[in-house]
């Protein structure tokens, strides 16, 4: 036999219910959960097996709402909902501010590091601009350190020769006198 709630309410404010017959082929029929389109109100199926006979099942379809443990049921399932609800909305907002300061603490970490590279790239910069006029100086001073070597040996050549020179005439005054 299946209960099923019509949506009508009887003189005492409880829902009217059709009864038919049904044998355990139709149990399997039914969706669990389903809402009448007619009133909106959700329905939910609840098999329990019949007093008389354990083989055979009854489904009983509860408006909520409509019984004191329905009512109840209903009331625990909202406040349930609604804990649950709150908790996700509260979880949701951790984890986005938790996100947030995450974020705001990699962009700062990211800045801080972008500008980090930025002073190292400039010091390098500067360091080649440094390394090439010293390579530029260094050319410069080897090439003077060769011109004045040049000169340095010619000057010596000049003196030795200038020497040489000078020598030749006092041989000869020498040789002159010490044969006469």
């Amino acid at each position: 036999m299946i209960r099923l709630y019509t949506g009508e309410d009887d003189q005492e404010g409880m829902g009217v219910v059709a009864v038919a017959p049904f044998s355990s082929q139709h149990a399997f029929g039914y969706p669990d959960r389903w809402t009448d389109k007619r009133t909106g109100v959700q329905r939910e199926e609840i098999q329990r097996p019949l007093v008389g006979n354990p083989q055979m099942t009854a489904l009983e379809l509860v408006a909520p709402g409509r019984h004191t443990l329905g009512r109840s049921l209903w009331r625990e399932a909202e406040l349930l909902h609604q804990q649950l609800q709150c908790g996700y909305q509260e979880e949701a907002l951790f984890h986005t501010a938790f996100l947030g300061a995450a974020k705001r603490e990699h962009l700062v970490r990211l800045q801080a590091l972008e500008t980090a590279m930025d002073m190292a790239e400039r010091q390098r910069g500067r360091a080649l601009q440094d390394s090439a006029g010293a390579r530029a100086e260094h050319r410069a001073l080897l090439q003077e350190n060769r011109t004045l070597l040049r000169v340095l040996r010619r000057v010596r050549e000049a003196l030795e020769q200038q020497e040489a020179w000078s020598r030749l005439p006092q041989r000869a005054a020498f040789g002159t006198e010490g044969g006469g």
